[in-house]
């Protein structure tokens, strides 16, 4: 093979930009038993991460445990907007808050991001929508703050 048809042949190879699922619930207890043969598929498909979301300060120790565990997962930590409107006093979503952020403060150097985040107002979920929009926006700010 000449010098020149070598150059056209590395000419149109593709190179491939590392994959990342950049938003992942991988402590649900449906992978349970398959957790791990579910990351080594990703990896095997040249997956470089998997970012794991948290919707409760619980599921984010989680999180970070299972990061130490297999380096494929990306830990975040976050409260999902219907979390907190699902607690019914201020107080609970205070302390809600209180432990996300000790947590996230606490373990930064080890998180990839802050997730879950945002608002969700999808009318199906409001039960009370002027208390619930304003909840959530709430949260969403301290979020950012962080």
């Amino acid at each position: 093979m000449s010098t020149e048809q070598t150059n056209s042949n590395e000419d149109t190879k593709q190179s491939t930009a590392p994959l990342i699922d950049c938003h992942a619930h991988l402590i649900d207890a449906v992978f349970t038993d398959t957790l791990g043969s579910i990351l080594e598929r990703a990896q095997s498909n040249e997956i470089y991460g998997i970012i794991t979301v948290s919707q409760t300060y619980e599921e984010a120790e989680q999180i970070l445990t299972l990061s130490k565990q297999f380096s494929l997962i990306k830990p975040s930590a976050g409260l999902h907007p219907c979390y907190i409107q699902s607690l019914t006093t201020e107080a609970e979503r205070q302390s809600a808050m209180d432990n996300i952020t000790n947590f996230i403060h606490s373990s930064h150097e080890q998180l990839i991001c802050i997730g879950e985040c945002g608002v969700d107002y999808s009318p199906w979920l409001l039960r009370d929508e002027k208390q619930d929009r304003a909840t959530q926006l709430d949260i969403f700010i301290k979020h950012i703050e962080l």
